[in-house]
């Protein structure tokens, strides 16, 4: 009977240990709750100078991701917090997907606006698509900021090296130079190059003409970052 029960938990045993192994390396969950549900299209129409308002529910620590189809109606997507202060706000393109993504750091009720652009009104929908905790590690703190730019290819957050690591990911940063020392700091160019449609023009009255952008990643030695 002693060696029937030493046979039970030398099965048991490593099987209740695997199962604490996967538990202890799966990620936490985010939460969300409210007018927005993860992976979840809503669709709606807005009047000329009226916004949609959404109130969501969130974690702290929480990264979030979603998009706007501009379908028929140019958009500008805002995020509140409790205290009615903006913190976030998104104006990409006049058609098509209004990507958007936003960092909190404190538990609380949020509001997300969905706003017609000028005295535009139309068709649109909104979807959250992922709901995470905000990286500690650098480099998958960069991957979360370019989530949405042009296939994770940098362009609108920089990881900034020191000693051979990744340290710091500075989002929408400023890089004073010239030409030929923004050349001149060029040490690494990837095989991987990207393009994406565009559109560039100006306002009032609104002229567009279509463009690509787009290019591969660099490495920059010495540049002066803010």
């Amino acid at each position: 009977m002693k060696k029937h029960n030493r046979t039970i938990m030398k099965i048991i045993l490593p099987i209740v240990l695997l199962a604490f192994l996967v538990s202890c390396q799966q990620s936490p969950k985010m939460k969300i709750s409210g007018d927005l549900e993860i992976g979840v299209e809503q669709f709606g129409n807005l009047q000329k100078k009226t916004p949609k308002s959404f109130e969501i529910q969130l974690d702290s620590n929480a990264f979030v991701l979603g998009v706007v189809n501009q379908k028929t109606v140019d958009v500008v997507v805002k995020l509140f917090n409790e205290a009615n202060e903006e913190i976030g706000s998104f104006d990409g393109p006049a058609t098509g997907p209004e990507r958007f993504s936003f960092s909190v750091d404190k538990t609380g009720a949020y509001r997300l606006e969905v706003i017609p652009f000028k005295d535009e009104s139309g068709e649109y929908s909104i979807q959250i698509d992922k709901v995470e905790p905000i990286a500690s590690d650098p480099a998958k703190r960069v991957d979360q900021l370019l989530v949405f730019y042009s296939n994770n290819e940098p362009g609108a957050v920089i990881g900034v090296i020191e000693n051979g690591e990744m340290t710091t990911a500075v989002v929408r940063p400023t890089i004073e130079t010239t030409t030929l020392t923004f050349w001149m700091a060029v040490d690494g160019v990837s095989k991987t190059v990207d393009f994406e449609s565009a559109t560039c023009g100006k306002g009032d009255p609104m002229q567009g003409l279509p463009v690509f952008t787009g290019g591969p990643m660099v490495r920059l030695r010495g540049v002066y970052l803010k």
